[in-house]
């Protein structure tokens, strides 16, 4: 009775400190525990591939790769100026006896931006004319092109005042030209007039500089 009583108590001691023993004893690690796990590659999508394939490389400026810029365009700008000009006058009624002429001209703007052109001739004879006609430019670049309409009357000293009542004294005008811009506000003007009156017809061929603004 007594082994047996000993036999039964050894059972249930080892029965409850089993768990302890388990749980404290240590685990051999496996041989796969020992290997490291290798990472995960990321594959780039169809996407990704054609955004990379779409990038640009910057082109340097103009004067880092030595090709000059493209120069801007000129524009003419100015609707007011004065012009002095100076050629010959060829009356037709007395061709082989051209005359010189000096003028002075003032262009100013209308409300139609058309512009109106008044001046004064001195002629080598003696007689002057003071004339006015409407002046349209056709263009803005360096290179202008311009023609007037208008009219004018002689001023003839022996004449004085009766000048203008003298209906031969009365002209009509008809211009055109060509101008050129060099360095602003300063243009080249040619000019090609051409008069009508009762007595005489007449071409007038000038050149002048011209100050704009």
């Amino acid at each position: 009775m007594m082994h047996r009583a000993i036999t039964l108590t050894l059972v249930c001691i080892l029965t409850a400190t089993a768990p302890i023993l388990a749980s404290a004893a240590k685990t051999s690690p496996s041989p796969e525990d020992s290997l490291d796990t290798p990472e995960t590659t990321t594959v780039p999508s169809p996407e990704e591939l054609e955004r990379a394939g779409q990038v640009e490389v910057s082109e340097p400026p103009s004067e880092a790769s030595g090709k000059p810029q493209t120069l801007q365009a000129y524009y003419f700008r100015y609707r007011q100026s004065i012009t002095v000009r100076a050629g010959i006058e060829e009356k037709f009624n007395d061709i082989g006896s051209p005359g010189s002429i000096l003028s002075v001209l003032y262009w100013f703007p209308r409300k139609d931006l058309r512009g109106i052109e008044g001046g004064a001739d001195l002629q080598s004879d003696g007689s002057g004319t003071i004339h006015i006609a409407s002046r349209n430019v056709v263009g803005k670049g360096r290179w202008r092109g311009f023609h007037k309409l208008g009219g004018g009357v002689r001023i003839v000293p022996s004449d004085q005042m009766v000048t203008f009542l003298r209906l031969k004294n009365w002209q009509l005008r008809m211009s055109g030209g060509v101008e050129y811009s060099i360095s602003d506000p300063y243009t080249l003007r040619l000019d090609i007039d051409g008069t009508l009156s009762s007595e005489r017809m007449a071409a007038l061929l000038t050149l002048g500089v011209a100050w704009n603004w």
